[in-house]
């Protein structure tokens, strides 16, 4: 049910340079989109750390690949996970990764359990510090998080972007944003965080799609795939 096929990351980009956009605006091409989700991405405190600006990069440029998706496919394209290779030997920065095509993941419970083993594994095998999954919400049979009373976007179709990484623990780590970390171990075996945040870009006919909002952790498709961090869930709350 799985593919490997390269990953196709865009290179990071310096979002100071962006002009301001007004909230609520819709945007009809990916560029307009990127720079949604820079200033979405690239608001953030100076304390951040190396690692989770790093990751936030990493979030930012599938963010920019999915817009690229709708493009070309609407929401008629396989979810793909992506990681972001943490082995020392690799010669490349943010863009060194792998991605995995997996169009059945989602089929059933069965399926996606199978799924997440083979991904742990394969997070470990890359040493990954991050993950990011980009799925259209009609490619996932189960578990459809969103039949939740508080979903807040209806029957309306869309792209789920999830994004989980492993940040180190330090005396000069950040403590913003502490809903969105959960303690692990780090592939080393060092004190670490696990940032977990995950956005729809709402979909409409005829339509350009409306920027990407962030929500709560009980919309993820997926639990923790990486080291040390919760992997024993197979299942996602709110699951039906």
């Amino acid at each position: 049910h799985v593919s490997r096929v390269p990953c196709l990351c865009h290179p990071a980009v310096n979002g100071d340079s962006l002009p301001a956009i007004p909230p609520g605006r819709t945007l009809p091409s990916a560029t307009g989109l990127l720079q949604v989700y820079l200033l979405l991405i690239m608001h953030i405190q100076t304390k951040r750390s190396q690692e989770e600006l790093a990751a936030l990069r990493f979030a930012e440029s599938k963010l920019a690949y999915a817009a690229e998706l709708e493009q070309e496919h609407g929401s008629s394209f396989p979810p793909e996970l992506h990681f972001l290779n943490g082995n020392s030997s690799s010669s490349k920065s943010e863009s060194a990764g792998e991605a995995v095509r997996a169009p059945h993941a989602f089929d059933s419970p069965e399926v996606l359990t199978q799924f997440i083993a083979e991904m742990r594994i394969r997070a470990e095998d890359l040493a990954a510090t991050a993950a990011v999954l980009i799925a259209p919400k009609s490619a996932v049979a189960f578990p459809q998080t969103w039949r939740q009373q508080s979903w807040p976007f209806g029957a309306h179709d869309g792209i789920f972007v999830q994004l989980q990484a492993l940040l180190k623990q330090s005396d000069s780590s950040s403590t913003n944003g502490k809903s969105d970390q959960q303690k692990g171990k780090a592939a080393d075996g060092s004190s670490s965080n696990i940032l977990r945040k995950t956005w729809f870009i709402k979909l409409r006919e005829n339509k350009p799609p409306l920027e990407p909002q962030e929500v709560s952790q009980e919309y993820e498709l997926l639990p923790q795939l990486l080291k040390g961090s919760g992997s024993e869930s197979t299942a996602c709350a709110g699951a039906q």
